[in-house]
């Protein structure tokens, strides 16, 4: 199963985060793979606008802490690589859309606020906070 799909159609890229069985939550092999189909959207000229989603019911469920957490030199190139695909999104040369179809948290929140413009569901959730099962 890929991590990221990616879809190029009448000049609009979609990619999608694949990961619905964890809420799409940032593990650094999806970090990774998020930020290779960015790198390869760069040099597609047909492309004239970029969405980034999730499957699934979550938009990104943030950071994926297992394997990380008791580790601070994993975490902190975790972050780091987060941020540099951040930067990416920032850096395409066409308009990038966060098409939120469900709860954005931390490191999801990141991403789309590193796009243009957001679209939201009416399912969206917005939060920094990892607990938010009051608000789903």
């Amino acid at each position: 199963m890929s991590l990221v799909l990616t879809d190029v159609q009448d000049g609009i890229a979609t990619v999608t985060m694949n990961r619905p069985e964890k809420r799409n939550a940032l593990s650094p092999q999806l970090i990774d793979a998020l930020g290779q189909a960015l790198q390869d959207l760069e040099h597609r000229s047909e492309v004239r606008v970029m969405i980034l989603t999730g499957a699934g019911q979550s938009f990104c469920a943030g950071m994926d802490l297992r394997g990380v957490v008791d580790d601070p030199a994993a975490m902190a190139v975790m972050l780091q690589r987060l941020s540099e695909v951040a930067r990416q999104i920032r850096r395409l040369p066409v308009p990038t859309i966060a098409r939120v179809n469900g709860a954005a948290i931390g490191g999801g929140v990141g991403l789309l606020s590193a796009c243009d413009f957001a679209i939201a569901s009416d399912k969206a959730v917005f939060s920094f906070d990892d607990n938010i099962g009051e608000m789903v």
